[in-house]
């Protein structure tokens, strides 16, 4: 998905640069990933129901976390361009901390949620 992003707006960002932006952005979104991992875990000892439901959670999820990630990697890419900065010159350190400080900023609950949301009305 990054290196769509980046094609998309003629960016060319090394390998190891883009990898480092793209853990920066996943760390923060752990969480997220962790409750519904747990939820759909439970979810799924209970026989046939259960399945269904851990699956629709898991899905959710999965889509919910693509969409906060990409959302928060244009922020992180919008900061760093509108700070007068080239991505592909900074070093792995002040990209993650450009990717934290995006993350802690934003209001990432909010966008997974309506991710969530998004997903579950277009079923």
């Amino acid at each position: 998905m990054y290196g769509r992003i980046n094609g998309k707006i003629g960016l060319s960002i090394s390998d190891n640069i883009l990898k480092t932006l793209a853990s920066g952005v996943a760390t923060n979104l752990a969480a997220y990933f962790a409750a519904g991992f747990v939820v759909s875990t439970a979810l799924s000892f209970l026989p046939g129901i259960g399945s269904i439901g851990a699956s629709v959670v898991v899905g959710t999820t999965g889509y919910a976390l693509t969409l906060a990630s990409g959302y928060v990697y244009l922020k992180v890419l919008t900061q760093i361009f509108a700070s007068g900065r080239d991505p592909s010159t900074m070093t792995a350190d002040a990209l993650k901390q450009a990717a934290t400080q995006v993350a802690r900023a934003s209001e990432i609950g909010a966008v997974i949620d309506e991710a969530k949301s998004s997903y579950k009305n277009s079923r």
